[in-house]
Order: structure tokens, then sequence, then C-alpha cells
């Protein structure tokens, strides 16, 4: 029974390992103004901290064929147990 939560442990590892690689990236103003904006992602009820928004906005972004992106807000909400973020996406 002990290695059943070392084996889930693994498993989510190794799934973050592989959307990470699957991932849009993040850009500077200065990079973004360079770029070809092709849509935008809005995020609601996000669970967890501002890493998971932005790791979450990456992945949404490069599902929409975007390479790269640029968070324009992130808010947690009022009752602190989620956020909410815009993104701008780009080529």
């Amino acid at each position: 029974m002990k290695a059943l939560p070392m084996l889930t442990s693994c498993c989510l590892a190794l799934g973050l390992l592989a959307s990470a690689a699957q991932a849009a990236d993040a850009v500077s103003a200065a990079k973004a103004a360079q770029l070809t904006p092709i849509g935008s992602v809005y995020l609601q009820g996000v669970p967890g901290g501002p890493q998971q928004v932005d790791a979450l906005i990456a992945r949404q972004a490069a599902a929409k064929g975007a390479g790269y992106y640029r968070i324009n807000s992130v808010q947690e909400s009022q009752s602190k147990s989620s956020w909410h973020a815009t993104a701008t996406l780009y080529r």
C-alpha cells in the first residue's frame, strides 16, 4: 500500500513534464509587440496559485496553436480559493 502514493506521485510528475514540453512560452511586452496576436484565453476558477495559472495558460495557448502568450491579468477570487486570468496568444 505504501507504493501506491509513490506511484501516483511519479505518474503526476511525468504528466507535468509531458505537458510542459508541449506548452507555449511566456513573452515580455517588447517581444509581444513583434509577434502576431492570434487570440486570447480567459480562465476562471483556477485552483492553486499563480504558477498553476501560468502553466494552464501555457498549455491552452499551445492547444490553440500559439507558440507564445502574454498574461494581461491575474487576480485572486474574493473567496481566495481560486484565480482568474486573461492572456493574449501570439504566433
